[in-house]
């Protein structure tokens, strides 16, 4: 599958599923039964300086723009812990990652 980072309303540029690094872990806070035993916090990686295919303009609005959520390696961090259902953060995740 396809991710997009949304550059203008009508240009979208496509982050091939491969260039996404996902892990999973155990969310803090309230779970029930779940709590400390299912990981359903999600977290997405974004490597900016692996991105040949990105337009350097959008390369260069992304390092100004999200300058908190990049890190000395260079990727991107998203995560997600809003659901109990590791698939709805992973939705959750994403959509924050498009909105980039």
């Amino acid at each position: 599958a396809l991710r997009s980072f949304v550059t203008t309303p009508a240009q979208r540029i496509l982050i091939p599923r491969n260039e996404l690094q996902v892990s999973h872990m155990r969310a803090s806070g309230p779970g029930g039964q779940n709590v400390n035993k299912v990981n359903t916090k999600v977290e997405i990686r974004f490597n900016i300086n692996d991105a040949a295919w990105l337009p350097p303009e959008v390369s260069q609005r992304l390092r100004d723009d999200e300058k908190g959520r990049i890190n000395k390696a260079g990727d991107i961090v998203v995560t997600s812990s809003e659901s109990r259902s590791q698939s709805t953060n992973f939705t959750i995740a994403l959509e924050k990652l498009q909105e980039r």
